[in-house]
């Protein structure tokens, strides 16, 4: 899936191997297509426009996984999976993440600002 030119993870289609979650921190939430700990204890984030980030350990509070499920795309070999969302509200909300549009960027830029 494409938004002007970028690529960005449909969250109705991913690859098994991500972990989507919202990650709390001092500075922000971010729902995230994948979350994982490194050795070091920063957390990585793809998020769903396909930017990464990394947090630092001491700025995490608390991880919450989002449930997903696992499917068989039509015209695949049974063998290839992908997995999606569940919840009709975080389907949503990656949708709107994924693919912002100039107004909602400079909302949530001063809503990020404000704290």
């Amino acid at each position: 899936m494409t938004d002007g030119g970028r690529d960005v993870i449909d969250p109705r289609e991913f690859s098994v191997n991500w972990t989507p979650a919202v990650i709390f921190s001092r500075d922000e939430t971010l729902f995230a297509a994948d979350v994982s700990t490194l050795p070091n204890g920063w957390v990585r984030a793809k998020r769903w426009d396909t930017s990464k980030v990394k947090i630092p350990p001491h700025a995490v509070e608390k991880i919450e996984y989002v449930e997903t499920e696992t499917f068989h795309p039509d015209g695949e070999p049974q063998t290839y999976r992908e997995q999606r969302l569940v919840d009709a509200d975080a389907l949503e909300e990656a949708h709107r993440i994924a693919q912002p549009t100039v107004e909602a960027d400079d909302v949530d830029q001063e809503a990020i600002a404000d704290d």
